[in-house]
């Protein structure tokens, strides 16, 4: 195989993005609800009285460890290598969510002075909280 040059790499960097969001509005369905995307991860972390973010890392984990069987075999057993990537990298941003649950102040970085994420952070669209326009 050739080398992948940069602008091949952001072009598969940018596939994996579609692929991504797709995947989020089909099978991020199965475990989550329009009003809230942790839904099902709150029910088991509810169930086992465990904190949202260690029922999340225990899914994750199951990705890593399919990702590091790949690593040492160089073989995938159920799921492609490319679909435990694409669920993991959904999980590292449900983190982020758990994250802006548990400490605000560390929520999304810039994110939050983007006018199209404000509201949903509890900021108005000029990212301010006052609701001023300013």
């Amino acid at each position: 195989m050739d080398t992948v040059n940069r602008f091949d790499f952001l072009e598969l960097v940018k596939a994996l993005h579609r692929e991504e969001i797709n995947l989020n509005q089909t099978k991020g369905k199965e475990y989550a609800t329009d009003q809230d995307v942790l839904a099902d991860f709150r029910a088991v972390a509810e169930d086992m009285d465990l904190p949202l973010r260690v029922v999340l890392y225990i899914f994750m984990q199951k990705h890593w460890r399919a990702i590091a069987s790949y690593c040492r075999t160089g073989t995938c057993k159920s799921e492609s290598l490319r679909s435990r990537i694409l669920d993991l990298n959904l999980y590292s941003k449900l983190l982020l969510v758990i994250q802006a649950e548990e400490h605000p102040e560390l929520a999304y970085g810039d994110l939050e002075n983007m006018p199209q994420y404000g509201s949903w952070l509890g900021h108005d669209n000029d990212g301010d909280a006052d609701g001023d326009g300013e």
